[in-house]
C-alpha cells in the first residue's frame, strides 16, 4: 500500500476501500474520473518494474486492463464497501485481515492510505459499519436475497408498512403479532438486514419468521 500512497499523494485521491487478494485487488476510489486511468496506469506500470526486477523477469505482468465500476447513490456505496472487505471473508479469511481496510475502520488497522470518514459519516457510526457487515455475511450464509429498497427510503417504507405501530416497538408484540409485522416488512422489499437494523430484533428471528 505504500506504492498506493505514493501514487496519490498531493493529489485529489481518496481511496476509501481496499482489499488485496493472491491474483488481484479491489479499491473504491473518490476521484475525477480522468484521474482514475491515470492512478492505474501508474500502479500497475510501478509494481510490474518492481516485480520484474525482484524476480528477474521481463514483460507484461498483468492481464487485461482494470476494470472500473461508477457508484450511484449511498446504497450502492455500502453494498460496494462491504462486498470489497468480504472478499478475504468468502475466501476462508474472515473479515479482520490486515490486507484490507477492514480494520482501518474499527480503528486497528495501521494503513495511513484509506480515508474513512466519509464512508462513516454515510453508516452514520463505526458500530453500525461494523453491524452493516456482520449482516451482510448472515444474508449470505442463509441465502436471503438482498434488499430491494434502498437503505435511504427503508425506515419510511417500514412505517409506511406499519402504520400506526412504530417500528422500534415491533420487537416487543406478541411472537404472532411481531412475526406478522416482520413477514409484512419483508413482502414490502426490506431484507433481513433492514428490518434488523429498524426493529432491533436479531436476524435469527427474522429468518425463522420469513421462511
Amino acid at each position: 500500500m505504500g506504492l498506493l500512497g505514493d501514487a496519490i499523494a498531493g493529489k485529489e485521491i481518496q481511496v476509501l476501500a481496499w482489499c488485496l487478494m493472491a491474483n488481484h485487488v479491489h479499491m473504491l476510489i473518490a476521484a475525477p474520473i480522468e484521474a482514475v486511468s491515470v492512478l492505474m496506469k501508474t500502479i500497475e506500470s510501478r509494481y510490474a518494474n518492481h516485480f520484474n526486477s525482484r524476480h528477474e523477469r521481463v514483460g507484461t505482468l498483468f492481464q487485461g486492463r482494470f476494470t472500473s465500476i461508477p457508484i450511484e447513490g449511498d446504497e450502492q456505496l455500502l453494498s460496494t464497501v462491504s462486498y470489497i472487505h468480504h472478499n478475504p471473508a468468502k475466501a476462508g479469511y474472515g473479515l479482520d485481515v490486515k490486507w484490507s481496510s477492514y480494520r482501518d475502520y474499527i480503528g486497528t488497522g495501521e494503513c495511513l492510505v484509506t480515508s474513512t470518514e466519509f464512508v462513516l459519516e454515510v453508516f452514520g457510526s463505526v458500530d453500525e459499519f461494523v453491524r452493516f457487515h456482520a449482516l451482510q455475511q448472515e444474508d449470505d450464509q442463509a441465502g436471503i436475497p438482498r434488499s430491494r429498497i434502498p437503505e435511504s427510503q427503508a425506515l419510511e417504507v417500514a412505517k409506511t408498512v406499519l402504520g400506526r405501530l412504530s417500528p422500534y416497538d415491533v420487537k416487543a408484540q406478541g411472537k404472532e403479532q411481531r412475526n406478522a409485522c416482520i413477514v409484512a416488512l419483508y413482502n414490502a422489499g426490506l431484507s433481513a438486514r433492514q428490518i434488523s437494523r429498524i426493529t432491533s430484533i436479531g436476524t435469527g428471528i427474522i429468518y425463522r419468521a420469513i421462511k
